[in-house]
């Protein structure tokens, strides 16, 4: 058996050198994302929706615009050896404005104006923004933004159990019952999955809802898209698109049917100390 003396190829070496920089630039795009609240922490936020709805109601065409802004501030009050933050929220301002062709015309709400919002809507709407001003509503959030234990200001839950609009639907108010504001917390704090995600994934968080017109599911897709750099800072990107489903009520007085739907929303997650930055 004759040894042949060793000859290293060139190209070799490239392509091992190669691999090594593929994986790295892997393992550079993979990322765990967590929240990692401290005790004492204090974090405010605005949050923007604008929202259009194009509905048809006893064959009858709908259209809603909305647009709503809500500054808040969090305090975080403890945290566990497990992670899960005890947060007071306060709601330090809301501004609201929507247009319901078929339901009363347009209603305008600013908490910072005395003047209280004008027609059925505003008077249904105005009373439960007020006792949400001001108010601390206390949650936990888990690592990955679950959030539980929700427990809204006493002003407030008061407040919803007396109006007699909502008393009539049986509670069943959306959004502006205390199930729906309860819901309202959750779908306001990004949650994420316990494996690491890479550019392109996606997934999934659904609630679901009492309204007038049935059993509304919302579906929240959130898709990871990538670092990105902001004053300094690395921060993870993240795509949201939500869509509603509506199941029928028996017996309901309006039977609703979306025929069409699109959102698109974006988070900025600072994961290294582990918060919504915008």
């Amino acid at each position: 058996m004759r040894i042949l003396p060793f000859r290293p190829c060139p190209f070799r070496g490239f392509a091992a050198i190669a691999v090594l920089l593929l994986l790295a630039a892997h393992a550079d795009a993979d990322a765990t994302l967590r929240w990692k609240l401290k005790e004492g922490d204090t974090l405010s936020y605005a949050m923007d929706q604008k929202t259009l709805q194009k509905m048809t109601i006893n064959n009858m065409q709908a259209e809603t615009t909305a647009t709503q802004t809500m500054d808040m501030t969090w305090h975080v009050r403890s945290v566990d050896d497990q992670g899960n933050a005890k947060i007071s929220q306060t709601i330090d301002r809301i501004q609201f404005k929507m247009d319901v062709p078929l339901a009363g015309g347009s209603v305008e709400y600013d908490s910072k104006n005395a003047k209280p919002p004008e027609g059925p809507l505003g008077q249904f709407i105005g009373p439960v923004f007020d006792a949400m001003v001001g108010g601390e509503t206390v949650f936990t959030i888990d690592p990955l933004g679950e959030v539980s234990s929700v427990k809204l200001p006493e002003k407030l839950v008061n407040t919803l159990k007396n109006n007699p609009l909502l008393a009539s639907l049986g509670g069943s108010g959306g959004m502006f019952s205390e199930e729906g504001l309860k819901q309202m917390v959750g779908q306001s704090v990004v949650s994420f999955p316990e494996d690491s995600v890479s550019a392109g994934d996606s997934w999934d968080r659904m609630t679901e809802m009492k309204t007038p017109g049935g059993l509304m599911t919302v579906t929240t897709t959130y898709s990871y898209e990538a670092p990105e750099k902001q004053d300094g800072a690395s921060l993870e990107k993240i795509a949201v698109k939500t869509r509603m489903t509506i199941e029928p009520a028996e017996g309901a007085a309006a039977q609703v049917k979306i025929i069409a739907q699109d959102s698109d929303g974006t988070v900025y997650f600072d994961n290294r100390s582990g918060r919504m930055n915008e």
